[in-house]
């Protein structure tokens, strides 16, 4: 038997996967050593047990990875502190903030990426807000975790800048800029109805397919006609379906027994 096995075995004979701090120390150690293997799977299983266990110990140890020379130990401290506590609440979530937030203007690009990612996940958009420039970084996975990181926000700012971000060039930037505009928010206005009127336009499907959600959510009757032409297109027909229920329009029916049929 390795020492992987013996360690998890442990810990379930203790049943210390949600109690016991005394495994800290060695669920850190076992993640970065998966993190460096890039065995991200296997380095998540360390890590969930690390935000299911909560408690200061994890967070203490968090920060100081955070604050590390190495990058994989700053990337595994970033990831820990996102989800730190989950699923029962996140209450290091407000003293996390700020390092996460330092970690945005990292010299290493997976570091940052995983900052956004666990400021994602805690609603940190005014952090985000302040390091807007990473929406036009080099890396497109800089720039899709900064439309991942706002999705949700409401505030005017994270709004223009999801709008400018379904321009991006990149289809999995602009898919999730729309996602984040049609549907991970409820903000009605204009300029975002007719940013995803614009994403009607794209060559990619999924983004189509979102800024129809988007449009047929807010009950705006140009998307009707676009429904009817992207019911016989390479748009994802789940999001073909999830548009017409939330527009339900007569005019789709014919569409809609010819798509079945």
């Amino acid at each position: 038997m390795d020492d992987e096995t013996r360690f998890w075995r442990e810990l379930k004979k203790r049943n210390a996967l949600a109690a016991d701090t005394e495994a800290v120390p060695d669920l850190f150690a076992y993640a970065v050593k998966k993190l460096r293997k890039n065995d991200d799977i296997a380095a998540h299983d360390f890590i969930s047990a690390l935000h299911h266990r909560g408690g200061i110990r994890a967070f203490t140890m968090a920060v100081e990875f955070c604050n590390s020379a190495d990058a994989v130990e700053r990337d595994c401290g970033a990831t820990v502190l996102g989800q730190l506590g989950y699923p029962k609440g996140k209450p290091f979530a407000d003293r996390s903030l700020p390092h996460l937030e330092r970690l945005l203007g990292d010299d290493d690009i997976t570091v940052t990426r995983s900052a956004l990612i666990a400021l994602a996940h805690l609603e940190g958009y005014a952090s985000v807000l302040r390091h807007r420039h990473l929406a036009e970084h080099e890396d497109a996975d800089i720039r899709h975790a900064v439309a991942f990181a706002l999705s949700g926000a409401t505030l005017p700012e994270a709004i223009d800048l999801l709008i400018r971000q379904t321009r991006d060039p990149d289809d999995r930037v602009r898919d999730w800029a729309a996602f984040a505009l049609g549907t991970q928010c409820n903000v009605d206005t204009q300029p975002l109805r007719d940013a995803l009127l614009a994403c009607l336009e794209d060559d990619c499907g999924p983004v189509r397919g979102e800024a129809l959600v988007g449009l047929a959510k807010r009950g705006d009757q140009r998307v009707i006609p676009r429904l009817i032409t992207e019911m016989t297109s390479k748009t994802p027909v789940d999001h073909v379906l999830v548009a017409a229920g939330e527009i339900a329009a007569p005019e789709l029916l014919p569409a809609l027994e010819q798509l079945g049929e």
